[in-house]
């Protein structure tokens, strides 16, 4: 048996949690409403992965920062970002479900969804899906020994780095750039495998921490490397050979790979979402080609990446297709019969 929501949200990230902020001061009802979130905190990716000095950037590589609805945010810290979001919690009593990772979103016949994930089965009439890009991070295109399936990471969701380890990471991006300070600042002695030159796909910001790290000798930075394979030893710790000759297939402890995420095409597509390319069908208020189905944040950004204003843009772009189109408050009514106020939600 199921449970029945008017409106599940998938992810308690920035997107998610805006979505249902813009809903409850709207006066959608708080027990037709829940949020599904596959980690035990909300904003995970902010909280475990960001260095403690980094900035939350209200403006990302060329989205405004211009609000247009009920949130808004200046560039802040980690820890000031996480307060943020916990007073949003708390404030709206938004309803959230921990440890629940979403399996599958299937349509059904009669209308509505049917949201399946590691612990339950939901129905719900409205979905929007807020889960950012990192569902199928990018590959080497060398493949990776089945016994070094344990220290080979595409994130760092799934290991808990400790002092002293050895750790190789490999990549240019932003993503590359934040994983190199986290672990700098868990202890670890990291080197940052890139095969350019110099580096040119991080902010600013990211590419001088990185590069006043290496000035300090906290970190290896090795640019213009190239990896040909992966060989496990007998202690099962990974040798990297690269092409270079000089660096001398040196021993790891982990490798985190940062080479870049696409959309979660299967997942999505498994639920019905139409693509064009690689990119799903969307419009302009971000609901799919499903009636009722909505996506929120990263994922309408075109894998170019969002920020935390254009989740919040977002949210409450598709908050507006909601209350316009498939939910309207209906007025409590009071004991001489007049309408009084517009506190319950109703079904058209």
């Amino acid at each position: 048996m199921s449970d029945s929501w008017e409106l599940i949200i998938v992810g308690a990230g920035p997107g998610g949690l805006a979505l249902a902020a813009e809903a409850l001061h709207g006066g959608f009802p708080r027990d037709e409403l829940l949020v599904l979130e596959k980690s035990d905190k909300t904003i995970w990716s902010i909280r475990a992965l960001y260095p403690e000095n980094k900035l939350t950037t209200a403006n990302y590589k060329g989205y405004t920062a211009d609000a247009q609805g009920l949130l808004t945010i200046s560039d802040m810290t980690k820890a000031e970002t996480i307060a943020f979001f916990d007073r949003l919690v708390e404030q709206y009593q938004i309803p959230i479900r921990y440890n629940e990772e979403v399996w599958s979103i299937r349509a059904l016949a009669e209308g509505g969804y049917e949201v399946r994930t590691t612990r339950n089965l939901y129905r719900a009439r409205l979905v929007a899906i807020a889960i950012g890009i990192f569902g199928r991070p990018n590959k080497p295109d060398y493949p990776i020994p089945t016994v070094l399936k344990s220290r080979v990471h595409f994130d760092l969701t799934t290991w808990k780095p400790e002092p002293g380890m050895e750790v190789l990471v490999v990549g240019g991006g932003d993503s590359a750039g934040e994983y190199v300070q986290y672990l700098v600042q868990d202890g670890c002695r990291v080197t940052l495998s890139y095969r350019r030159q110099q580096i040119v796909r991080m902010l600013e910001q990211n590419r001088q921490a990185v590069e006043r790290l290496a000035a300090e000798g906290r970190i290896r930075l090795w640019l213009g490397s190239n990896i040909t394979k992966l060989e496990p030893t007998p202690e099962g710790r990974p040798r990297v050979v690269f092409a270079e000759p000089e660096l001398d297939s040196p021993l790891f402890d982990h490798i985190v790979y940062a080479l870049g995420g696409t959309t979660p095409e299967n997942f999505l597509r498994s639920a019905g979402i139409a693509f064009e390319g690689k990119v799903p069908v969307l419009d302009e208020h971000f609901e799919t080609n499903q009636p009722g189905l909505f996506l929120v944040g990263d994922l309408c950004a075109n894998m170019k990446g969002g920020s935390i204003i254009y989740a919040f843009n977002t949210a409450h772009t598709v908050w507006e297709r909601i209350r316009q189109r498939y939910w309207q408050p209906v007025p409590e009514v009071s004991s001489d019969g007049m309408a009084a106020s517009a506190g319950r939600g109703g079904r058209p």
